[in-house]
Formats: structure tokens, C-alpha cells, sequence
């Protein structure tokens, strides 16, 4: 029988450890839905990724700047543990005078919130491969790389923090039907970069309450304590 009862109690007090260690061990994501949508003259995609880099591609767009006003909502999936706490917005124009870029992500407007941007004119050597036919159609794809290369080799601060000039007269932003959209120059790229809370995305999962988890000098007095009592029934029930 004092086997037995001492036995019991090893088992709570491990059982106890092992409850706080999970408690208090790393949280694991999980994946969340969203949904967007975006219409640019002519094309654009959405990234993820840090503070200084792009990470992840979360859609390329392969439509026309009309076929994109048909477009219904289209979804991406977000992690929560994922440490891509930003979401980066890539506009191109292919050529004439409604460049431009307007939507809405988790249903807050891209023109609702204040992004940090660059604006850069586009050829071969900024980013390879691509041509006013082939933006203008929804053809080209961009990579991730020369993004990064873009940022990483700028001389100049690369991002601005001015707020931009909201244009709600063109007619692709009008048929887009946001009310408001950015602008940009023929031929230019516009690169957008947001917070993900921005948008109401969790990045990380939230970490439990710092008070609802024992901490190791609680554990150690509940741990006597329970020893205590294990011991003092010991001597009790001793002949």
C-alpha cells in the first residue's frame, strides 16, 4: 500500500511537470483563410515575407485588367506561427495611361491604410524577362529573386514612407469599383509593403496568458507541499 501511494504520487508530480512544460513550450500555427481581391493595370502579385525580405509568393496574377474586374474573390492561406509579418504587394503597368493598382485584403481597402512603397521604372535588367506585352496580358511572372535584388541593391533609402496620392477618377480604378486606387507613371512598378495586422492577419499565434502558467517556483512549492503530504500519510499509516 505505501508502494502504491508513492507511486501515485510520482505520477502527479510528473504529470504536473509535463502539463507546465507544455504549457510553456513553443505554439504551434495554424492555417487561416483570407481572401482578397486586387485589379491592376496591368498585373500584379502578393507576397509574404519579413520586414527585409520577400518569402513567399501567395498569388500571380495570369489576367487582363478586365478580366480581373470579373474576377471573384480569390482566397490565400496564411500560417500563424509564420514568422512573415508582412505582405507585399507588387503593381506593374504594361504600358499607357491607367497604370494604377486598387483592391481590398480581409476586407480592409489597400487605400485604408498607409504603406511604406517604392516606385521604379521597369526594363530587363530590374526585372528580367519582362515586357509591356507580356505585363499587359498577365504573362509574366516575377521572381522572387529579383525582387529581393531590387530592394537589396538600391543605393538610396528604398522604401518611402510619404503618404501616396489616392486617384479615383481613371477608369480602371472607377470599374474596379474600390472608389480609390494608387497611381503610378507608364511603364513603372509600384511595390507596396504592409503589415499583416494591417489587414487583420495573425501572423503568430498568441502566446497563453503569462499568469495561467506556473512558474518554476510555484511548481517547486507545489512540489514540496505535495511531498509533504505524501510522506506525512506514509508515517500515518506506519504500524
Amino acid at each position: 500500500m505505501k508502494f502504491n501511494f508513492l507511486k501515485t504520487t510520482l505520477a502527479s508530480v510528473l504529470l504536473l511537470g509535463v502539463s507546465v512544460g507544455s504549457a510553456s513550450a513553443g505554439i504551434i500555427g495554424f492555417d487561416t483563410t483570407y481572401a482578397f481581391k486586387l485589379v491592376a493595370d496591368n498585373d500584379f502579385a502578393l507576397f509574404s515575407g519579413t520586414e527585409s525580405k520577400i518569402e513567399d509568393l501567395l498569388f500571380q496574377n495570369n489576367l487582363t485588367w478586365m478580366d480581373q474586374t470579373k474576377q471573384n474573390n480569390t482566397q490565400f492561406t496564411y500560417n500563424s506561427a509564420s514568422q512573415n509579418s508582412y505582405i507585399y504587394i507588387l503593381a506593374l503597368g504594361g504600358g499607357g495611361q491607367q497604370e494604377n493598382i486598387s483592391g481590398m485584403i480581409n476586407g480592409v481597402k489597400i487605400t485604408d491604410v498607409n504603406p511604406l512603397w517604392h516606385r521604379f521604372t521597369i526594363s530587363n535588367t530590374v526585372l528580367p524577362g519582362s515586357t509591356p506585352s507580356n505585363i499587359a496580358s498577365g504573362a509574366y511572372s516575377v521572381k522572387i529573386s529579383d525582387l529581393n535584388n531590387l530592394i537589396n541593391n538600391s543605393t538610396a533609402p528604398f522604401w518611402s514612407d510619404t503618404p501616396l496620392v489616392q486617384n479615383s477618377t481613371q477608369t480602371v480604378i472607377q470599374r474596379a469599383g474600390f472608389g480609390a486606387g494608387y497611381t503610378m507613371p507608364e511603364n513603372n512598378g509600384l511595390l507596396l509593403k504592409y503589415q499583416v495586422q494591417d489587414f487583420n492577419i495573425n501572423a503568430r499565434a498568441v502566446a497563453p496568458d503569462a499568469a495561467s502558467v506556473p512558474t518554476p517556483s510555484t511548481f517547486a512549492i507545489f512540489l514540496l507541499g505535495l511531498m509533504g503530504l505524501g510522506f506525512a500519510r506514509l508515517r500515518k499509516a506506519a504500524p
